[in-house]
């Protein structure tokens, strides 16, 4: 759910929905993604890392040889991420 989806809530509405709306902020605070065990999140276009983006979106060039990854595919048998795939085109700041 987006912020500005609860933060538009009417005077008309549901007194849970106007509940919501004040509570917001520490929902927003607290929320956390459950990737599980990525297999069936598509790395790219997919909205795993938070609500609303997809890498896909972004203004960078996906290697071809990585185009049809999922998330499972982009970590080793520890868990931790394999940096040589993504270091090189990957922008820091994602």
């Amino acid at each position: 759910m987006q912020n500005n989806i609860i933060m538009d809530a009417k005077p008309t509405d549901s007194s849970l929905w106007k509940a919501l709306k004040q509570v917001w902020p520490v929902i927003h605070d607290n929320e956390y993604w459950v990737v599980g065990n990525g297999k069936t999140i598509d790395a790219w276009q997919d909205c795993w890392l938070q609500p609303g983006l997809r890498i896909a979106s972004l203004d960078i060039s996906i290697p071809q040889h990585l185009a049809n990854v999922k998330v499972c595919d982009l970590l080793d048998n520890n868990g931790d991420w394999i940096m040589n795939l993504v270091n090189d085109w990957l922008p820091v700041d994602v």
